[in-house]
């Protein structure tokens, strides 16, 4: 082509021109046969090459612009659909919270319907969080920004939690629903459990909603390495009786934002991401997230894989007591009555209902808890009064709590004070601590871990 322009070039400027539009003109009636100047054919011809090849890189231009087009349309549409779907699946459970919140006002109800109406209340608010961790985790994991940390794993707690979340839906439904043991595994191991609980969650929680009768059972075992000592693979198989899966369906099984058509996604609910969420979650902890095998209308069997340390002296087990729920808040609730006993606590928030709900948190564990309204009267309360720990927002007017913080330490305040925000990601965490904060525990509050938490700031104060 450079060459067929040089040559081109080479000739009188109104003979390059009269040559152009001639061969123009001819091409367009698509007349590569039309009389052309004596001496001129070659080049005239090599200019029919050059326009046809921009005519060739032109289409080729064309189709890609086509073809990425309509991968946008696709991207956008799964996206729109994703949306509506997690429109529904948040307006769903926040329905049923205000709904019962609503019937709680009645004060003629008995106490059974009233801790009927706890009971859906709890439990959709759990709903709700894990539907807003599930959408923050996809977002860091497509991001790069997903951090994984190693701590040690309680693996019988773990179980007995996800069985005690999951078993009002399986009691509703009247399916079986266990955890077998097929190894003896160890109670402790090194890994990210929150991440771990995620997996499992969503693993055994799609199989719950997508049977309708019959059973879910959940085979846990354990097999050390034999290449490394002290490192292992935790192996969760789920079993289910449910719909099943078709085979034109399986490629779609884990990707991003669908399901495995929109008729299941109406029927069912879910965002989509469950899945998609798990194996990349399970990867990030050297395992994966695997369909072993589907039949339509006879159940599906997936499997959850986990690498993970242990210690030379953890102890193994090859069963556990389930605990329901109802009996580990009876339980909490007796034992937690003097934990905070003689604890002055300064709790700095701009909410009226945090700061009731924290109040109340505290004082059942014999806190004694004052409150501030903002940044600024919160200062002023933590100078003069004789508190032992401080639990301080950070959205708030007048002086946020980065820079009540940072101006407390400045004047040499040295008690704890506690970061309680609805900021829940490690980049807040960080900056939290390099203000000035002590530590950062994220909104919802987890009474028993809060309890827990601002024992612990006391005792290492004392």
């Amino acid at each position: 082509m450079q060459q067929a322009i040089g040559d081109f070039k080479s000739v009188n400027i109104d003979e390059q021109l009269r040559h152009l539009l001639y061969t123009v003109k001819a091409l367009r009636r698509g007349d590569f046969s039309a009389r052309l100047p004596i001496g001129q054919e070659g080049i005239i011809a090599e200019i029919g090459e050059v326009i046809n090849d921009i005519i060739e890189h032109n289409e080729n231009m064309a189709n890609n612009l086509i073809e990425a087009t309509q991968e946008v349309v696709k991207a956008n549409l799964a996206k729109t659909h994703f949306l509506a779907n997690i429109s529904h699946e948040i307006r769903t459970p926040m329905s049923a919270i205000l709904g019962f919140t609503e019937l709680l006002q009645n004060p003629n109800q008995t106490v059974e319907e009233r801790m009927q109406c706890i009971s859906t209340i709890h439990r959709n608010g759990k709903q709700l969080l894990a539907l807003i961790d599930e959408i923050l985790d996809i977002s860091k994991l497509e991001a790069g920004h997903l951090h994984i940390e190693n701590l040690e794993c309680d693996v019988v707690s773990l179980i007995n939690e996800t069985k005690s979340l999951l078993y009002f839906q399986t009691e509703r439904k009247g399916l079986d629903f266990k955890f077998v043991f097929e190894s003896k595994v160890p109670t402790v191991m090194m890994t990210d459990p929150v991440h771990i609980r995620q997996i499992i969650m969503n693993v055994v929680g799609n199989a719950i909603k997508f049977t309708e009768k019959g059973s879910v059972k959940v085979f846990i075992c354990w097999t050390d390495s034999t290449f490394e000592y002290g490192k292992g693979q935790l192996k969760i198989k789920v079993t289910d009786t449910g719909v099943g899966i078709d085979d034109a369906h399986l490629e779609r099984l884990f990707q991003p934002f669908a399901q495995v058509d929109s008729s299941m996604t109406r029927k069912f609910g879910g965002t989509g991401l469950g899945l998609t969420l798990s194996r990349q979650l399970a990867r990030a902890l050297g395992g994966d997230v695997q369909l072993l095998h589907s039949k339509l209308g006879v159940g599906s069997t997936f499997e959850i894989t986990i690498e993970a340390q242990i210690k030379e002296s953890v102890s193994r087990v090859g069963s556990f007591q389930f605990t329901e729920n109802s009996e580990i808040a009876r339980a909490a609730f007796h034992n937690e009555k003097e934990i905070l006993k003689d604890v002055n606590i300064l709790v700095v928030d701009d909410a009226p209902d945090n700061q009731t709900v924290i109040g109340l948190f505290l004082g059942l564990a014999g806190a004694q808890v004052e409150f501030a309204d903002n940044g600024a009267e919160g200062i002023e309360k933590a100078l003069s009064g004789n508190y032992n720990v401080v639990l301080m927002d950070i959205q708030m007017p007048y002086v946020d709590g980065y820079e009540a913080t940072r101006r407390l330490r400045e004047l040499g305040y040295d008690k704890p004070i506690i970061a309680l925000t609805a900021h829940a990601l490690k980049e807040e965490r960080e900056r939290c601590l390099r203000v000035g904060f002590t530590d950062h525990f994220s909104k919802p509050i987890d009474r028993l871990k809060l309890i827990s938490l601002v024992d612990q700031k006391v005792q290492i104060n004392q």
